[in-house]
Parts: C-alpha cells; sequence; structure tokens
C-alpha cells in the first residue's frame, strides 16, 4: 500500500484544519496535501492544498492518489519560482502541464503493472497568493470558498449524475441518492490523456478555501460546511466534525476535508502584478 501524503507545514494550524478518515473501508484512498508557506520572509505565493480521492473499486487507488498529491508538492513548490511575479505569470502553465504530466505519470503505472490496472483519481487543487486562488480540477472532488453564510462552489462534478442535474433531469439533492452518483465521466490515470477544469478566483479577507472528498459532499449540504465552518473554534475542529457527520450519516466511503483561512494581512501584491491580475480574473458563479 502506498503511503498516503498527510501533511501541513509547521505553524500552520492557526490558519488551516484537516481530517481525513478511512470510514468502513479497509484501506484509505484518499490523500491531501496543505503546504502554507506565507510565514517565508519572501513570499512567491501563500499556501498549497489538494485533495485526490483513488477511484474506489479500481486496482491501486491508494498509490494513485498518493503518486498524484506527490507530484504536486513537488512541483508547486516555491524554490520552482524566482518571485512571486513568475509564479503569477507561470502558475496557469505550470498547472496545466502538471495535471497532464500526473496522468501519464498514473497511467503508465497501470500499464506496468497488472495489479495497478485501471487505477486512477480525482484531483483538486488549490493555490493562493497575492489575493488570487488558483484552481485545478478533475473528478468529483470538490473546492468551495466559505465566505461567512455564503458558500461559493468552485469546481463542477465530472460525473454521470451532474450530467443529469445539468440536463434537469434529476435535482441536487436525488443525485447525492443516485445509484450512479460514483459514476466519473474523468479521471487522471486511467486514460492517456485528461481534460481538466482551471478557475481563477479572488480572495477576500477572512475567506475559507475548503477541499473535500465525495464521502464529505454527497452527505453533507454546502448550508451545513459553512455553518459548521463559522460555529467552531478552529478549522481544524471544523473538519474533525465534519467528517465524524458525514460517518454518522452512514458513508461508504473514505472521507476527507482540508480547509485554510486567507488573511489579507500576511499577503502581498508585489509591483507590476496588479494589471496581470485583473486581465485573468474569472468570477465564480
Amino acid at each position: 500500500m502506498a503511503e498516503r501524503v498527510n501533511r501541513g507545514a509547521m505553524g500552520s494550524e492557526v490558519y488551516a484544519g484537516w481530517a481525513s478518515k478511512t470510514g468502513p473501508r479497509e484501506v484509505n484512498e484518499d490523500s491531501w496535501a496543505l503546504r502554507d508557506y506565507s510565514s517565508r520572509r519572501v513570499k512567491k505565493f501563500m499556501c498549497l492544498i489538494a485533495v485526490a480521492d483513488g477511484m474506489g473499486g479500481h486496482n491501486a487507488g491508494d498509490l494513485a492518489s498518493s503518486t498524484a498529491i506527490e507530484m504536486l508538492e513537488a512541483n508547486i513548490h516555491p524554490a520552482k519560482f524566482s518571485d512571486a511575479l513568475e509564479f503569477h505569470r507561470k502558475i496557469d502553465g505550470t498547472l496545466r502541464d502538471l495535471i497532464s504530466g500526473i496522468n501519464h505519470e498514473i497511467h503508465d503505472l497501470g500499464i506496468k503493472d497488472e495489479k495497478s490496472k485501471g487505477m486512477g483519481t480525482t484531483l483538486t487543487c488549490a493555490v493562493a497568493g497575492a489575493g488570487l486562488l488558483y484552481v485545478s480540477h478533475v473528478g468529483d472532488s470538490r473546492a468551495y470558498i466559505i465566505r461567512g453564510n455564503e458558500v461559493i462552489r468552485l469546481t463542477e462534478d465530472h460525473s454521470a449524475v451532474m450530467e443529469l442535474v445539468k440536463r434537469g433531469i434529476i435535482t441536487d439533492d436525488e443525485a447525492r441518492k443516485h445509484r450512479d452518483r460514483n459514476v466519473l465521466t474523468r479521471a487522471v490515470g486511467p486514460n492517456s490523456d485528461v481534460v481538466a477544469d482551471f478557475i481563477t478566483h479572488k480572495l477576500v479577507n477572512n475567506d475559507v478555501v475548503f477541499l473535500c472528498t465525495d464521502g464529505l459532499h454527497s452527505l453533507v449540504t454546502p448550508s451545513e460546511i459553512a455553518s459548521v465552518v463559522e460555529n467552531s473554534s478552529d478549522l481544524n475542529e471544523a473538519c474533525e466534525k465534519l467528517t465524524e457527520l458525514s460517518l454518522s450519516r452512514g458513508c461508504s466511503d473514505n472521507v476527507t476535508a482540508v480547509a485554510w483561512r486567507y488573511e489579507a494581512s500576511r499577503d502581498s501584491i508585489p509591483r507590476g502584478l496588479k494589471r496581470l491580475m485583473a486581465g485573468r480574473l474569472q468570477y465564480s458563479q
């Protein structure tokens, strides 16, 4: 079994929380990472957050998810960028190339080892800096921004039931209980190529970036997530409460939640970046 990546940078507990639980399954196929780089004297970006859910029912889902997270951490790192301006100029292309590279790596592993044939994973990654959040996404894990009582959903599930929701055949509530709710239309690894979604969203002071796997959002509503986040003493407590809530409602999957709070006072916007920022913002609805 692959070692899953469960990391938080020293001191990030003040601004972050995480919880990942195996639930009723024998193996936790979820992997996650949270790297808070905001304490560095010279900020190139502030934080990397990611979740990956190895495909249930496929071989080596835990290997697929941990491979994806490890490659993200190795390549979205301050050492990879000369300064903040270079980071913001290159992050879109870096994420696109990286998702493609991760897909090829997992796909090749599945071809080389019969035991890993067909393995895959969801992958949702968020990188924050200079008041912007860059998100890359494949599968049915989710990224939200919690802004007080408001919940902004940044990602769209790549699943069979979401296609039915978009066509107006079923509702969101019906989708949570649908027999095909775990059928993905996109994942990282099973095919030689993958199409990822990329979203850029503006952050405001005190926003909470919240990522979770479907073990959580299939049983806990966005409004419940916001309520727990707002009424918990810290984000670690919130993630613990939310994962436990999912399990108490009969979750049959692994369940993972990762959260990070943006504080504008800890951020910095380098000279020359404002025009670049203004040109690339795409506000999510």
